[in-house]
């Protein structure tokens, strides 16, 4: 019983994550909600206490994926330019997975309210920290230009989460390989032009 209604919860946040993403948290309603899953609105509460529990369930998942690939990319000894690629094809898989629940993450931080908001923009932001770290390193190291960090931190994340509305996996390209022409695009913008190449 227990396994049927984990089931039927997690059928319930992948409409909820779609619907959040097409009409916006904001404007969608739990008689929407109830009505896409094929259920009484009623029906909803025994599964969530309310909408922002909903928007909570759909969004904690990405951040749970994405937290641990950090930091693991944070201690490990691979140049800046490895981490950047890294970084970037961890998200883009993150978006190959669940495009809908991403978008929300990303997207909905206005909706999100006490006593998560604290919690859940420490955690957004962890993604640009750790850019800005990644950038820093490049430029002590002579590989990166000197360049404004937090702008080129926020365009690397911009041309990245802006796949949240375009990504198709059943598309040209692989999320892996829209990593690696943006991790490329990125770099050569960065480069520092006296290195003839970066590893």
């Amino acid at each position: 019983m227990r396994e049927e209604q984990n089931k039927r919860k997690q059928e319930i946040l992948t409409i909820a994550a779609r619907i959040f993403r097409q009409k916006g948290y904001n404007a969608t309603s739990m008689n929407d909600l109830a009505k896409e899953c094929g259920l009484f609105k009623g029906s909803l509460y025994h599964y969530f206490k309310n909408k922002e529990e909903i928007l909570q369930e759909v969004i904690q998942p990405y951040f749970e994926y994405l937290l641990p690939h950090l930091e693991a990319i944070d201690s490990s000894k691979m140049t800046p330019t490895k981490k950047l690629r890294m970084s970037l094809e961890i998200q883009m898989r993150a978006i190959e997975a669940n495009r809908d629940a991403v978008s929300v993450a990303l997207r909905e931080d206005r909706a999100v309210g006490n006593p998560y908001r604290e919690e859940y923009i420490a955690k957004r932001n962890r993604l640009e920290d750790h850019l800005v770290a990644i950038l820093e390193e490049g430029i002590e190291k002579g590989m990166f230009r000197k360049l404004d960090i937090r702008m080129m931190s926020k365009a690397i994340l911009g041309m990245c989460n802006w796949a949240t509305v375009w990504y198709s996996s059943s598309g040209r390209l692989s999320s892996k390989a829209i990593a690696d022409h943006f991790t490329d695009l990125a770099i050569s913008g960065l480069k520092n032009k006296h290195l003839s190449r970066l590893d």
